[in-house]
């Protein structure tokens, strides 16, 4: 297999980590080109960042971690959602990572910093 059919991307592990930690997740095998649909990449993602397929020294890639997506000139940002994807703009990204860590991963999940105890 050629070493340019793979990609390499870049979690903000927001929800459990530590500020500022980036899991890489490395998509062997396949290319930007791949995928059909932003859903078939995110879920590319999210599978191949569980520590059962690529064991790393941080959390598994959960709800409230926020997706890098650098397939095109564009950059994207992608939050997990309890189900699903949500894209989110740079300056959404900013104001989630001003909210206190305890509280991030219920924003994930569609409530408000002030609804969270």
């Amino acid at each position: 297999m050629d070493s340019m059919d793979s990609m390499d991307v870049q979690v903000k592990m927001l929800a459990f980590e530590e500020p500022d930690t980036i899991r890489t997740v490395h998509l062997e095998g396949i290319t930007s080109e791949s995928f059909q649909t932003d859903d078939d990449f995110l879920e590319a993602v999210f599978q191949f960042g569980q520590n059962i397929f690529q064991s790393q020294p941080c959390c598994s890639v959960s709800v409230g971690d926020v997706v890098i997506d650098q397939r095109t000139d564009t950059t994207r940002y992608w939050m997990v959602m309890g189900m699903g994807h949500k894209e989110i703009t740079e300056e959404q990204l900013a104001e989630y990572e001003a909210i206190p860590r305890e509280k991030r991963s219920m924003y994930a999940y569609g409530l408000k910093e002030e609804e969270v105890a």
